[in-house]
């Protein structure tokens, strides 16, 4: 492999900011730093409405966006790239372009960043339960009258055909060299779809700048992420009026229970809501933070801000569900507590206010983001993945077995 690679990223923003995003941002600048020739293609679908986006898939955009595969493929003849590293297609990109990258046999890369190949909604999640049933095309229609995707049917059943048409046709598999995800459970979740184990492989995120180790006596626990109801915001609620944890408990972040927030934060003396934080805040928070709640009810692929709070040196108390069980050792980095169990959160949370492990977890999260997160960790498993990716006779033929820098995945 070249020292320095030519590399296309290709991105589609969602309407609303997330960590696919940061991801993004991340390793571009990180390949940037190293010297690598970088081109972007993204585009951003912030400012239609679902409905607008419904009219764009309609119009074959979501299905096969032919201009978009005009653009890329003159981008690839003007740049003439060793490899494209794809993150997110849907719905305005569309897998249009790595069809012209099958076409022009040009390695291709992707990560998948969440569970949109296999679930209509991405989340394997509906109405507060886990739900898997549509990891298997032959099941994904179901998806349509349960309106699983913006809790419309009209949509989910333009998400459901795009899913099938590019499933029948292996649009993916056949386009892709490596597919690439944050953690061993997501790619269980790939594997028991049927996809092929020699073509995925596992690829933690990271911390782009090391913020160092937080103070962490701020005397308030933490919550960071969507006011959304898998991400558990109601459990945390129910946990804090049962605790006994003298801390105050500062919650950033927006979403649909935004008002729920509010009012609990209007009648709590000790509930403080923040809004929408940058990231920049969100790292100046945990520098000052005792504990980090992550009380997630659904299959997260990651958790960024745990590694995040790792950095400073914070311990974490998180759901035991999904990746999440992955990133945080019970009882060594932080506390795992059952999903939606706000007894047992509440009895973490009085755990570490009582002086029990809070400071020696806090160490030990601080030397698991030095091993495994940082960025100087997280560009040699780059490089393995790219090396991997063009050694690979084509797209979709069978990789040898392979151990990504000691993360199990190929």
């Amino acid at each position: 492999m070249p020292e320095k690679l030519s590399i296309i990223l290709a991105h589609n923003y969602y309407s609303e900011r997330g960590g696919e995003d940061v991801v993004f941002e991340r390793e571009t600048e990180l390949l940037r730093s190293r010297g690598h020739r970088l081109a972007a293609f993204t585009c951003s679908n912030r400012a239609p409405a679902p409905w607008k986006q419904l009219a764009v898939a309609a119009a074959g955009a979501g299905l096969y966006n032919l201009k978009a595969a005009h653009q890329f493929r003159q981008l690839l003849e003007r740049f003439r790239p060793d490899l494209v590293h794809v993150h997110n297609t849907f719905p305005l990109l569309s897998p249009s372009i790595l069809s012209v990258c099958r076409r022009m046999e040009v390695p291709v890369v992707a990560t998948l960043h969440n569970y949109r190949l296999l679930c209509p909604a991405a989340t394997l999640y509906r109405k507060g339960q886990i739900c898997q049933a549509c990891r298997r095309s032959s099941c994904r229609w179901q998806s349509v009258a349960r309106g699983c995707y913006r809790n419309s049917r009209v949509l989910s059943a333009a998400a459901c055909l795009i899913m099938n048409v590019h499933d029948r046709l292996r649009m993916w598999q056949r386009s892709v060299s490596l597919f690439v995800v944050p953690s061993n459970f997501t790619r269980d979740q790939f594997l028991a779809a049927g996809w092929p184990s020699r073509q995925i492989c596992t690829k933690p995120h990271f911390v782009l700048q090391d913020p160092g180790p937080g103070l962490g006596q701020g005397r308030f626990c933490l919550f960071v992420g969507r006011l959304a109801p898998e991400k558990g915001v109601r459990t945390l609620l129910r946990a804090w009026k049962e605790t006994r944890c003298p801390w105050s408990l500062k919650i950033a972040g927006d979403g649909p229970l935004a008002n729920e927030v509010a009012s609990a934060a209007h009648g709590h003396p000790r509930i403080q809501w923040l809004g929408a934080r940058t990231s920049l805040q969100v790292m100046d928070l945990l520098a000052r933070a005792e504990v980090l709640i992550v009380p997630s009810q659904c299959l997260e692929t990651f958790g960024l801000v745990v590694i995040e709070a790792f950095a400073r040196a914070v311990p974490v108390i998180a759901s035991g569900v999904g990746a999440l069980s992955e990133l945080v050792q019970d009882g060594e980095t932080g506390i795992v507590v059952p999903p939606g169990d706000s007894s047992a959160l509440s009895a973490a949370l009085e755990t570490l206010a009582q002086g029990q492990n809070r400071d020696a977890m806090g160490r030990r999260a601080r030397m698991e983001f030095e091993r495994r997160y940082s960025a100087e960790q997280n560009y040699e498993l780059l490089q393995e993945v790219y090396r991997r990716a063009l050694r690979a006779p084509s797209a979709g033929e069978d990789l040898e077995p392979c151990v990504v820098a000691g993360l199990k995945g190929i």
